[in-house]
This record gives C-alpha cells, structure tokens and sequence, in this order.
C-alpha cells in the first residue's frame, strides 16, 4: 500500500484553510503570547537595578527607588501570568474546535 505524497504547499493550504475562522482569536492568543513575553524583559533590568542600588546604597540615601523596582516586577510577573494564561487557554480552545471541524469534515 502505498501512502500519500503530500507537499508543503497541500499541507499548508489545509491548515489554513481549516483554521480561517479562527485567525482572530489565533491572533489575539498571539498578541498575548508576545505581551507575555516582551514584559519578561523587565527581569534584565530589574536585575541590574538591583545590583546598581546595591553597590551605591549608603546610610542614610532613600530606599524609594529599590521599592519602585520591586512594586514593577511584582506588576511584570503578574502581567506575565496573566497573559500567558489567557493566550494558552484561547489558542488550545480554538485549537480544539478547529481540530473537531476538521474533524466532522472528514467524516
């Protein structure tokens, strides 16, 4: 028996095409995924914050600024959270509806 040859280009035309309904939500859960992501770079900074008011701190001088970096990484982290739950848990839903279509399409 021999089995089917199919090229990238079928393959790709098929995902497409059985994802098309969903390309909005796709792309939100997207957008969230690269938010989630770009506001982990704080970390670097925050780090470096950290080690700069470390290493400068004398008696006496304000501790404002580590108070401000840590008030924004606990906000960076909760962020993160946040948007990494949401964009997994709307592109795995919308994922699992495509896959159902395709699905019932096939039968």
């Amino acid at each position: 028996m021999e089995t089917p040859n199919y090229s990238t280009g079928k393959v790709l035309s098929f995902l497409f095409s059985s994802t098309r309904p969903y390309w909005g939500a796709l792309g939100f859960a997207t957008f969230l995924s690269v938010v989630a992501n770009a506001v982990w770079l704080y970390n670097a900074y925050a780090f470096s914050e950290l080690v700069r008011f470390f290493t400068n701190y004398a008696q006496g001088d304000s501790i404002k600024p580590l108070y401000t970096v840590l008030i924004i990484w606990a906000l960076v982290a909760l962020t993160r959270g946040i948007t990494s739950y949401f964009a997994t848990y709307i592109a795995i839903s919308r994922a699992e509806i495509a896959s159902l279509d395709t699905e019932e399409k096939a039968v």
